[in-house]
């Protein structure tokens, strides 16, 4: 279930995407937590969960029309960070039959419209920035630069740069 006031999102950032939640999870005030956007974001994750278990196929076939999918965008691209990663989690994991359709036209750039555009680049850019850290973890790790070093010496005691 997409529960979405503060709190569940917090912990199940903290549960799903420990490598991301505390970047995801920011100090700043965010437009979905004010009072009135909070309870209708609250609405829209029960709604889903209550089409999407009364009938999955039509919601399906629903949040692929342009209008929808264009309203889930808009929702997208001004949710904060981690109520985005656990709205597009919940798509990629909801029983719609065609759940990556759903997913990636949320992702995708709308051409001719901008500000379509804008949110799925936005919705985009935002999981790259809070999983770069991830990223660079691994790729940085001592493990392989250890690995990368002994590769470069072939096995010898000479640095890579000797």
């Amino acid at each position: 279930m997409p529960a979405l006031d503060k709190a569940s999102v917090e912990q199940w950032l903290r549960t799903h995407e420990p490598n991301v939640a505390a970047r995801a999870v920011t100090a700043d005030i965010q437009v979905d937590d004010m009072p009135g956007v909070l309870s209708e974001m609250i609405r829209l994750g029960h709604a889903l969960d209550r089409a999407a278990e009364h009938d999955p196929n039509r919601l399906d076939i629903l949040l692929q029309q342009p209008g929808a999918r264009s309203g889930m965008r808009a929702v997208l691209g001004h949710a904060s960070p981690a109520r985005r990663v656990r709205l597009l989690d919940w798509f990629s994991r909801t029983v719609l039959p065609n759940r990556h359709l759903v997913t990636g036209g949320l992702l995708a750039d709308e051409p001719g419209v901008l500000h379509e555009a804008d949110a799925g680049r936005i919705a985009r850019e935002s999981i790259r920035q809070l999983n770069r850290g991830t990223l660079l973890a691994r790729l940085f790790s001592p493990e392989r630069i250890t690995r990368l070093l002994s590769t470069c010496n072939n096995g010898e005691d000479a640095p890579c740069d000797a």
